[in-house]
């Protein structure tokens, strides 16, 4: 027996005040629900989620449990489009957004400028030789980590404060 997906939408209560709430049932399962307050948009699947202003972000207990007679039943495109409003931020941060411009040139403060240098004790040449001409300590610490025939184990990471005022960090990892 295929069970069948239903959608409502409603005014619900909120720990920080009054708000909207959309839910997909399959059977009497909360699978996903919408979490409006304040023009604010809080989504999920999973029953971890929780916002301060909200609780928990998907319901736990059966459909019949609930009084839904406020509540009015919705198509499932309409429950698509407010599922695609309050994901589509989310998806948007995970894209890699592609600059040009100076790499050893923070975008803002406290930044850590990550690179990847060699297990040998060579600083080598291109991206390093511009991040130390602008940070001299970040290749003088990298060199520090070589002598006396010391070499760092695989996986570790040397995070040197460059500025302290702006809170500038460079990982030699």
């Amino acid at each position: 027996m295929v069970e069948v997906k239903i959608y409502y939408k409603g005014s619900v209560d909120f720990i920080a005040g009054e708000g909207t709430i959309l839910n997909e049932f399959i059977g009497e399962v909360a699978t996903r629900q919408i979490n409006i307050i304040d023009g604010n948009y809080y989504a999920s699947s999973s029953l971890l989620d929780k916002k301060e202003k909200v609780g928990f972000l998907l319901y736990d207990g059966k459909k019949s449990d609930l009084n839904l007679s406020d509540a009015e039943e919705i198509s499932n495109e309409e429950f698509e489009v407010f599922w695609q409003t309050s994901t589509g931020s989310l998806q948007e941060k995970k894209r890699i957004k592609y600059l040009s411009g100076d790499a050893v040139e923070p975008l803002k403060k406290s930044t850590v400028i990550a690179h990847i240098v060699n297990n040998k004790g060579k600083w080598g040449k291109g991206f390093v030789l511009s991040l130390s001409n602008k940070y001299p300590a970040a290749k003088k610490s990298y060199l520090s980590c070589f002598k006396e025939n010391n070499f760092p184990e695989l996986g570790v990471v040397d995070f040197v404060m460059v500025d302290a005022q702006e809170k500038i960090f460079i990982a030699n990892m």
